[in-house]
Formats: C-alpha cells, sequence, structure tokens
C-alpha cells in the first residue's frame, strides 16, 4: 500500500504472496502475476499491434485474468491449459479466440446460431 517496490516472496496458507519489506503488506498473485505477465512480455505485444502476429498473452478461458501465455499454452496464474485445437473443424484456435476453447470462434459462432 506504501507504493515501495521492494518486495520478496514469502508463503501462508494462501499460495504464494509478495511482501513488502517497508509496509509489510502482503500482495496477492491475483494482483502481481497479471503485472508481471504485462511487464515481461510488453514488448512482444507491443511488436504483435506494430507488425502483426499473434499476441503473447490473452485473457484466461479458466480464471479469466490476462495472465494466459500463449507461447506456453497455459496460464501462469491458475496453471490452465486451453485446449487449441477446434474440437469441431479441427483448425488450430488463434490466441485471440481461446475464450471460445475448446471451438474457434468461427464454430463457436456456427453452433449458437444452430440453436
Amino acid at each position: 500500500m506504501c507504493g515501495s517496490d521492494l518486495l520478496k516472496p514469502t508463503k501462508n496458507s494462501y499460495g504464494e504472496l509478495l511482501q513488502c519489506s517497508s509496509c509489510g503488506e502482503d500482495e496477492r498473485p491475483e494482483s502481481y502475476v497479471p503485472k508481471a505477465i504485462a511487464s515481461a512480455l510488453h514488448y512482444e505485444k507491443y511488436l504483435t499491434f506494430k507488425d502483426g502476429g499473434e499476441t503473447p498473452f490473452v485473457n484466461c478461458p479458466e480464471c479469466g485474468q490476462e495472465t494466459y501465455v500463449v507461447g506456453e499454452r497455459r496460464c501462469a496464474l491458475c496453471q490452465h491449459e486451453a485446449e487449441h485445437t477446434c474440437a469441431r473443424c479441427g483448425m488450430e484456435i488463434p490466441a485471440e479466440e481461446l475464450l471460445s476453447s475448446p471451438l474457434c470462434g468461427w464454430c463457436e459462432h456456427m453452433m449458437n446460431k444452430d440453436d
């Protein structure tokens, strides 16, 4: 809460935390993991916007946080591994469409259209 960047890892019954060395306040993974991913992959995300290509991280289909690292094929926060092959058409699911996993965006649209 004091704004200090002096954080050290600690463990308690809730799991891994970062604790401020100045004020002792704990920061939970739900807070620090998205910031760490965005910081570590910010240049790759910039290149994606500038030059095209697949974004390096997206919202996780399981926990909803922007912590799903596409290159690792899993979420850095909850460890969820999404299906990357569409169950209906067999095509690779683009990173931006992983929220509709196990279907690609087009197949999900077509399945919903049939209802």
